[in-house]
């Protein structure tokens, strides 16, 4: 093994890394096809779990079809109910394509996961982590339980998750006006962004970046997240609904005792979860620091999970957002322990 990753290392020239590449782009894409628009394609059909349907689709999937529907008609404003209607940006660009509903959708989640695969690369291009383990980064993405569960089975959290791992690029590249145009745009497809808020404050802190400049640009985030989602409650279409991430007994009493709650966390954590918990505790303390605004995102989304018990339908599509945080450190503690054990320095 240390002789391939040597030898991949020297001989690997910029042509075999865009073939690489393109690889990389076949094999997410396959992963995806046995879910998708829900066909659940062979031996997938058993797997995957019953849900109460309504019109033969989950509940959130049929506000989206008919949120698609009423951007292409313009009629049928009373299927649609918050929080669903404020998450306006994928119905929106799905309804452009000339394809049924569903599919739509599911294709602009693929386009904007592809997106998110290249962001990831460049992410740990950022963080200096080697060629070969920028590779292994991207196939745990690639071969994980949420991308083949989650990804093109209807909901909108593969786009929210190439959204982040932009938005995440910008900001350690240092990028503003991207990384602005990116957060306005992550609003537009789901409240989730906001979790990125600690990232970008923590990597302030860890970097050591504590300018006017940086307290400014936090600001302006919050500035920017909070206008948004105002406007986009007051003039987004739809009918209003209490249930808007408010803590509510009713949901913790059904998730606590569903099995599918827990397993889906379980699922979904998976490699890149157990890795990044584990380098937290191996790494010596002065990379622990350099890394703090990775480790900080991940505790952030174990926290959003651990508020759906409360407030939302829990499971592993709010898990699957510790991803841009945990592949890029199990990355580099991959690469850690490689040095550590071949006395590479």
């Amino acid at each position: 093994m240390n002789y391939l990753l040597k030898l991949s290392g020297k001989y690997i020239t910029e042509k075999y890394k865009y073939i690489i590449f393109i690889i990389l782009l076949v094999c997410l894409i396959t992963v995806c096809i046995p879910r998708f628009d829900r066909a659940d394609y062979g031996p997938v059909k058993h797997f995957a779990g019953n849900e109460e349907l309504y019109e033969g689709l989950p509940f959130d999937i049929m506000i989206y079809r008919n949120y698609i529907e009423y951007f292409r008609n313009g009629t049928g404003e009373d299927k649609i109910t918050a929080p669903y209607s404020y998450r306006v940006l994928v119905p929106f660009l799905a309804s452009l394509m000339p394809f049924e509903p569903l599919t739509s959708l599911n294709l602009v989640n693929l386009i904007f996961l592809i997106s998110g695969l290249l962001f990831l690369y460049l992410i740990m291009c950022e963080t200096y982590t080697g060629f070969q383990f920028r590779i292994a980064g991207c196939l745990m993405f690639i071969f994980s339980f949420p991308v083949f569960y989650y990804t093109t089975s209807g909901y909108i959290d593969g786009t929210v998750i190439g959204l982040m791992l932009a938005l995440i690029y910008f900001i350690i590249s240092r990028k503003r006006i991207p990384a602005v145009i990116t957060l306005i745009t992550g609003v537009l497809a789901s409240e989730k962004i906001i979790i990125i808020l600690p990232f970008l404050i923590a990597f302030i802190y860890s970097k050591e970046y504590k300018t006017t400049g940086s307290y400014v640009f936090v600001f302006l985030f919050l500035l920017i997240y909070s206008l948004t989602v105002f406007l986009l409650r007051k003039y987004a279409p739809g009918v209003p609904q209490s249930y808007v991430w408010l803590p509510d007994e009713r949901f913790f009493s059904q998730n606590i005792f569903r099995v599918k709650a827990y397993l889906s966390f379980v699922l979904t954590f998976g490699i890149p979860g157990l890795i990044a918990l584990f380098s937290y505790f191996k790494f010596p303390p002065d990379k622990r620091k350099k890394y703090l605004c990775f480790y900080t995102g991940c505790i952030t989304s174990l926290l959003l999970y651990a508020y759906s018990f409360f407030s939302a339908w829990a499971d592993g599509r709010t898990v699957w957002t510790i991803y841009p945080f945990a592949v890029p450190v199990s990355a580099l503690y991959l690469e850690y322990l490689y040095k550590q054990k071949t006395g590479i320095a």
